[in-house]
């Protein structure tokens, strides 16, 4: 192993860097289980009043690679799977990677917490 290499991993601690891997995922996680759960349990109205508007629109004149995302959010929570496409071709891709996420780190948190138990043969993992 080189002598830095050997040195830097020496100096970070593996449970600390666990740690703060844990605390990135957390702040990351929160806004994306956010992102789906409110088109499901929020009125439309008050997610568009509350949605940004994009500055690039208005400085540039055309839609930022952003633009129609939280339309879609809310198209694919009410299930209209094809005006969600329209809105942002990203829009499904995305809603299920945040989805996923979401129950990945929910299914984290409650390991942690001991509501789940792993256990090595057959087990829940």
């Amino acid at each position: 192993m080189s002598g830095r290499w050997y040195r830097l991993r020496r100096w970070i601690d593996a449970s600390d860097l666990r740690d703060s891997l844990h605390y990135s995922w957390l702040i990351l996680s929160v806004p994306m289980l956010a992102a789906v759960l409110l088109p499901l349990a929020a009125p439309v109205g008050w997610i568009q009043a509350m949605a940004p508007h994009c500055v690039w629109k208005a400085l540039l004149g055309h839609e930022c690679p952003g633009c129609g995302l939280t339309t879609g959010f809310l198209q694919i929570a009410h299930g209209q799977w094809r005006a969600a496409e329209g809105s942002n071709a990203a829009a499904i891709p995305l809603y299920a990677a945040f989805a996923g996420n979401s129950l990945w780190w929910l299914r984290s948190v409650a390991r942690s917490i001991g509501l789940i138990r792993f256990q090595q043969e057959g087990g829940v993992l």
